[in-house]
């Protein structure tokens, strides 16, 4: 420790020097001042002393020695030796005090713990802004029993707020390259985590059947430009012809007249086709025309194919044998994965295009079914729909798809109808049409599950699916805090029950059990 300010720095080397050295030396001492308060006296001190002061340098040597002895008492003996160089160096004139006050603002910048001073790090290099050490207030420890929390359900960690004031005061000094993992957290009661549902009503029954759930990566959020039906028109005119009497088309013009004009203007909607309201973004597509202004047309390829603006360059490319081989099956498969890729919504996939119908059929927003009056498609059934007006592809001959094929449609519209219509009820804010109706449509979708299940009884993502809801039957309403709960449960289910109908086909004679007789007319 340096000696006395009053030895170091007589009254006759000027009253104001002395009184702040003794002062600030003293309250620098004393071990009710934290680290941090420690490190801004320093700079406080330094500043008048660099105004005032012939003999700054030493009074700023003599207090960096002192802090030097406190990091050798706390066992940090590479910021220790690091600083008594700097002392030594502001002695001997070789470091200016423009220098150490860098190097002492550093101090400042990283918060030091409650007990000790705070660490410097030793470097030989430019000194670059520390990052500041994440000190919780209140460790949390790890809970000896798991609490189970649904899926994707997280526990908000509490707030990272430095404030070494307010932590206590624990045995040891805070290392520099982990300064979090050496201070032992204070014993404290253990925390009591929160659901972030209420407790479910509903106990889901464990699948009899293990099922081996793929991890589907989501896809990165890409906001994709739409060009609009024309640029289809030229390669796919008989489609775009048929696709002009389909309902899908037609809804475009008949929403905004009768029963669809007083939804509107329930909703203070005056031009419900117009680009930006909500009406449009079901009723028709909004694209960037050839004058790059947003326009609106009805329900049209893009709505259905995603966005073309990316993908429409791999998807006009043409088999080439020259160029691209003789298998022009694998250049098709490229072609469409790369159009994938570029965003073209897979069409072709349960998880794909047919799923994307639900974005609209099902889970109308609540306020336009209980407040407007909008209809909630109560009689959508995906298969039906499919094999309606909207249907175009496989050519001009329209030739259906087999009964195999058929009846995995329905078992995955029935499972994704289940999921969605229990996500719509999990949104809702208030009893009304909006969540009997839909919670209507889950129960009745279960119901229609634990059918098929009887009827494909080798499915075990089927199987898992209605042991997971084994107790919805017995639920009277439409709980949103239990519905939000079994709708994540279904999410990773109802995907892996997609992904092998579609990877592992059904057999026709199996399919054609599973298509209902009395399918809903689209």
């Amino acid at each position: 420790m340096a000696g006395k300010p009053q030895q170091l720095y007589p009254l006759k080397a000027g009253p104001v020097r002395s009184i702040t050295c003794a002062f600030v030396i003293t309250l620098y001492r004393s071990p009710k001042i934290t680290a941090m308060l420690r490190s801004l006296l320093l700079l406080i001190c330094f500043g008048l002393l660099i105004a005032a002061e012939p003999n700054a340098a030493d009074m700023t040597a003599d207090l960096v020695a002192s802090r030097a002895a406190e990091f050798a008492k706390a066992g940090d003996t590479a910021s220790a030796r690091m600083l008594e160089q700097l002392a030594a160096g502001l002695r001997a004139k070789t470091i200016s005090l423009a220098e150490a006050q860098q190097v002492l603002a550093v101090v400042n910048n990283i918060p030091a713990a409650p007990r000790g001073p705070a660490p410097i790090p030793v470097a030989t290099k430019p000194v670059e802004p520390a990052a500041k050490p994440v000190i919780p207030l209140v460790p949390v420890p790890t809970p000896v029993a798991p609490i189970p929390v649904p899926p994707e359900a997280t526990v908000p960690k509490p707030p990272v707020v430095p404030a070494p004031a307010a932590v206590p005061t624990p045995p040891a000094p805070m290392p520099v390259p982990t300064p979090v993992a050496q201070v032992p957290p204070a014993p404290v009661p253990e925390p009591v985590v929160k659901p972030v549902a209420p407790t479910p009503v509903i106990t889901p029954a464990p699948a009899p059947v293990a099922v081996a759930v793929p991890v589907i990566p989501a896809a990165p959020v890409v906001e994709h430009v739409s060009l609009g039906s024309k640029q289809c028109q030229s390669c796919h005119q008989a489609i775009f012809e048929h696709e002009k009497n389909s309902r899908h088309w037609l809804s475009f013009k008949e929403f905004a007249q009768g029963a669809g004009a007083d939804v509107a203007a329930k909703m203070k909607v005056s031009k419900p086709t117009e680009v930006g309201t909500r009406c449009v973004e079901c009723h028709g597509h909004t694209y960037l025309n050839d004058r790059g202004k947003l326009k609106t047309e009805p329900i049209s390829c893009e709505a259905c194919h995603g966005k073309a603006g990316d993908y429409l360059a791999a998807h006009n490319s043409t088999y080439d044998p020259a160029k691209h081989g003789s298998d022009q099956n694998a250049f098709l498969a490229k072609r469409r994965a790369a159009s994938v890729a570029a965003g073209m919504t897979a069409q072709w996939r349960l998880n794909g295009g047919y799923r994307n119908c639900f974005t609209c059929h099902v889970g109308t927003d609540e306020p336009i079914v209980n407040t407007a009056g909008h209809p909630v498609m109560t009689n959508f059934e995906l298969l039906a729909f499919s094999q309606g007006s909207v249907r175009h592809w496989h050519g001009t001959d329209m030739t259906a798809d087999k009964p195999g094929r058929l009846g995995a449609i329905h078992l995955a519209g029935q499972a994704m109808m289940l999921e969605k219509s229990l996500q719509a009820v999990s949104t809702s804010q208030a009893a009304g049409p909006f969540r009997t109706q839909y919670f209507q449509m889950a129960k009745a979708a279960q119901a229609r599950l634990v059918t098929l299940s009887t009827l494909a009884p080798s499915i075990a993502e089927l199987k898992a699916i209605t042991a997971a809801t084994a107790n919805m039957p017995s639920m009277s309403d439409g709980n949103p805090a239990v519905c939000s709960a079994l709708a994540k449960t279904l999410a990773p289910l109802v995907s892996a029950l997609n992904e092998h109908l579609d990877d592992k086909p059904l057999a026709d004679d199996l399919g054609a059990k599973l298509i209902p007789t009395d399918m809903p007319k689209p």
